[in-house]
């Protein structure tokens, strides 16, 4: 209320309201991404930040996401950290801008964060919640603190990707996890940047957004398929492209709650790349091609040719000045959204479980679109496939009307997923019908003390190992450069590393999710306001 009055004015102003309008909007140079009101709260003691954004009277969206500051600013030409990020800044800056949406985003500032909102229930039902799979791993050091002698390492926490990479369980790893999963009312739960497909979600009354390479989407056919044998019908799971990885959040001091909700504007102002007849490359990639010897129109474009271990190639603006860009598997999106036609190597490694390629190359079954990229299995014969279009103007004009359609269809099909259950339930509302007879309830069984100490003794049996540092071949995946992200540059704290799951076991014994009948309130129910005592 203290906020709301003392900013009357300048909102009354800047909104022109009177007493016939109904629904408000800034005016912007774009049309697109000012939003309509913006303003923030914060509560510093449960790391909690709440910023608004969209149109008032719009449909409204609840958001939570973990970020290292509560001020969300994109800048182009940077790596992202997390996958949760660049996700959540494909929804929030290009696919949310479709509808007309009252957008409440709650920004914790450490996985505690959230796991304390979901415990105070202060999550709301059909709310979006993203959520990096690897930054919810527990990283408590067990081990060694258990030990009565001392160690130099006693106080250390383990290096988060090792834990993610090398844990028999990410479930009975992730506290965070389970919380959310174990939730009562059903929400939307975005987990994104699960790379090697190891994680194993039990089904619960919920709606699972897998966010990845393309190669999840036999996780989501996976979760699908045990639905058919649930009788209390929980919501499908579906698939979402991991966003744009040179869409960085990033923390700024200086930005202002309107910056928060301004900054993305480069992204939802079509075209985000440039024209066809604009391009300055016909092709951008690593691999050396030979020119087309009878080429016409954009054909005759030069090429731009990565040299091996050049590092200082600026993707994004190679990419939107090229006709063809040669990607890799997390590019995808991005070349698509910067207008130039993505070149994937069919046979190039992925993170992913299965086929990094396959939504590309099949859509699925709310999907079916095959999209109208250059396939290649072997690069040699990467210039055949690129010679008709060189050498035929039309035939490249073609593609790219192709191109346009299939981005605006991919768009338009995105733009739904997540608010399928918050408009489920919003429906429920309105025509006043019953929510779903069954609900579902989750247990968490903890690790006996035997357990417990039998496993902090295979612990410090493996660090007992002179020659533990060097015994994986996984050395790099968990390397210093990986593990300096985690902490501030100033704490002077490098986590222990690990490579097997000895270090990394579970913390607890088991987690089982399971459906229940819910039962309406007797008649004689009634709710008395919580009495707190001083």
């Amino acid at each position: 209320a203290f906020f709301a009055l003392r900013d009357l004015d300048q909102w009354c102003q800047a909104l022109k309201a009177n007493q016939e309008e109904t629904s408000f909007s800034f005016s912007s140079p774009t049309n697109k991404i000012q939003p309509a009101w913006v303003e923030g709260y914060s509560n510093e003691d449960s790391g909690e930040y709440v910023q608004h954004s969209g149109v008032i009277g719009g449909e409204l969206v609840e958001e939570h996401i973990i970020l290292s500051s509560h001020n969300i600013q994109i800048q182009n030409n940077q790596e992202s950290r997390h996958d949760d990020e660049s996700v959540y800044t494909y929804w929030h800056y290009v696919l949310s801008q479709k509808f007309s949406l009252d957008i409440t985003t709650h920004i914790h500032t450490s996985s505690s964060s959230l796991e304390k909102a979901f415990n105070q229930h202060r999550v709301a039902p059909g709310a979006l919640v993203f959520l990096d799979i690897q930054k919810s791993m527990d990283n408590d050091n067990t081990f060694f603190s258990s030990h009565e002698q001392a160690f130099s390492s006693q106080n250390l926490p383990l290096n988060i990707d090792c834990t993610y990479i090398y844990t028999d369980n990410i479930l009975l790893r992730s506290s965070l996890l389970r919380t959310a999963l174990g939730y009562d009312q059903p929400v939307t739960l975005i987990l994104t940047g699960d790379i090697f497909c190891r994680l194993s979600i039990p089904i619960t009354h919920h709606q699972i957004i897998f966010a990845h390479s393309a190669g999840l989407v036999s996780l989501v056919e996976n979760y699908n398929n045990q639905l058919s044998k649930n009788k209390a019908t929980p919501p499908k799971a579906l698939w979402f492209p991991s966003g744009l990885p040179h869409a960085r959040v990033l923390s700024d001091p200086q930005a202002s709650s309107l910056d928060f909700a301004s900054t993305g504007a480069w992204l939802a102002t079509p075209p985000i790349g440039i024209p066809l007849e604009d391009k300055k490359y016909f092709y951008f990639g690593n691999e050396e091609i030979i020119n087309f010897p009878h080429a016409k129109g954009a054909g005759q474009l030069p090429f731009f040719c990565i040299k091996q271990n050049d590092i200082q190639i600026d993707f994004t603006k190679s990419t939107r000045e090229s006709v063809f860009t040669l990607c890799p598997s997390h590019r995808i999106l991005e070349t698509l959204m910067l207008n130039s036609i993505p070149i994937v190597h069919l046979d190039s490694s992925g993170t992913a479980c299965q086929d990094p390629f396959a939504f590309w190359l099949e859509g699925t079954q709310d999907f079916k679109h095959e999209a109208p990229f250059i396939f290649v299995q072997d690069m040699k014969t990467l210039s055949q496939l690129l010679q008709p279009y060189a050498e035929n103007p039309a035939k490249l004009n073609r593609l790219y009307t192709d191109l346009a359609a299939y981005r605006n269809n991919l768009e338009q099909y995105l733009a739904t997923l997540p608010l399928h259950l918050s408009r489920s339930i919003l429906s429920q509302q309105k025509h006043e019908t019953q929510p779903a007879k069954m609900i579902s309830t989750c247990s968490t069984l903890p690790l006996t003390s035997e357990e417990s100490a039998d496993l902090n003794h295979h612990a410090l049996t493996y660090y007992a190992n002179p020659n533990w540092l060097y015994s994986s071949p996984q050395l790099l995946r968990c390397s210093a450069s990986r593990v300096s992200s985690q902490f501030s540059s100033d704490s002077h704290v490098v986590p222990l590393l690990c490579f097997s799951h000895l270090c990394a076991p579970p913390l607890v014994q088991s987690f089982t999710c399971s459906f229940v009948p819910m039962l309406p309130p007797a008649e004689d129910d009634q709710e008395y306001p919580e009495l707190v005592f001083d």
